[in-house]
């Protein structure tokens, strides 16, 4: 694959495998953020909601890996991320070595936009600061176009799980068929990448994260196996074209690829995969990982 075999190229450059003790989005996202376990950071729910007595990320206590670098003096962007919502300030927004821009917007050198699980960001805020939600309503990014989580545009029964409203604007179910659900998901990533690109060009960070659900989602919705091929060589060569569009775009030195668990037929895996390139990385390594160590590893990346 183009994309991912560039990266690779890049300097010294590893692939692992990666590990994950507890294989649900809310609890295993809220690892790769933090370095702790689900029952050090609190947050349980494969969602990241409230239940019995567990954390969401509004409440979370732990200091996550881009707060440690906000306090270090670098910038950081956030695009998409899971389990992210309500977006919070992100501390020293403002770096005393890197001062903002003549023209630039207070408070803007550091940014988030949340992930899913989130709601209809035409009503509700899910950017910090402020403004870049206006910014992007203003070109109809958050209203017609973008939206947190692909999923959310189906009116479907998953799994025999309770019916979810899920966007209902594109009149789209399940039993749509698999094309043209796989159309609408691919056209609404694209777009995500596209926003995405568009707001680290013009927020530039010293590190920027982002995340895109739509393997996830496709799993979710038609499972990948061995029996179906195809699908999942569509899908990964999508990953692959995402990966070569955000080198070609901001040529970074080093990046970090990570999934919160793999997946295969319906089941969650606890194994997931780790692509790693640039300067501060060893050669190939043939070993496992796991992903309370991510957060370590990106501080290693730029020197902390």
């Amino acid at each position: 694959m183009p994309g991912i075999d560039a990266l690779c190229r890049k300097g010294t450059w590893g692939d692992l495998e990666s590990y994950c003790e507890v294989p649900w989005t809310g609890p295993a996202w809220t690892t790769i953020y933090t370095g702790l376990l689900p029952e050090e950071h609190g947050v349980i729910d494969g969602w990241g909601r409230p239940i019995e007595g567990s954390k969401t990320f509004a409440t979370c206590e732990a200091k996550y890996v881009w707060d440690e670098l906000a306090e270090k003096g670098l910038t950081v962007g956030l695009f998409n991320l899971p389990v992210t919502y309500p977006p919070r300030p992100i501390p020293k927004s403002l770096s005393s070595s890197n001062p903002p821009q003549e023209g630039e917007k207070e408070g803007c050198r550091n940014w988030m936009v949340s992930g899913f699980p989130a709601p209809d960001p035409a009503k509700h805020p899910v950017t910090w600061p402020g403004f870049l939600q206006s910014e992007l309503v203003a070109e109809g990014d958050l209203i017609r176009r973008y939206f947190t989580d692909p999923i959310q545009f189906f009116t479907c029964k998953i799994r025999g799980q309770d019916e979810a409203e899920m966007g209902a604007w594109y009149n789209l179910a399940l039993d749509s068929g698999e094309e043209l659900v796989s159309e609408v998901v691919e056209t609404v990533s694209r777009h995500q990448l596209q926003v995405g690109l568009r707001l680290f060009k013009n927020h530039p960070t010293d590190v920027a994260f982002c995340q895109f659900s739509f393997l996830d989602r496709i799993g979710h919705l038609f499972w990948f196996s061995d029996s179906n091929r195809e699908r999942t060589d569509r899908w990964y060569r999508l990953v692959d074209e995402f990966v070569g569009a955000l080198m070609k775009e901001h040529k970074p030195e080093n990046v970090l690829i990570v999934s919160d668990h793999g997946f295969q037929d319906c089941f969650h895996l606890r194994t997931g995969t780790v692509i790693m390139s640039g300067g501060c990385f060893s050669a190939r390594q043939e070993i496992s990982m796991k992903i309370e160590e991510v957060p370590a590893l990106i501080k290693k990346c730029v020197g902390l």
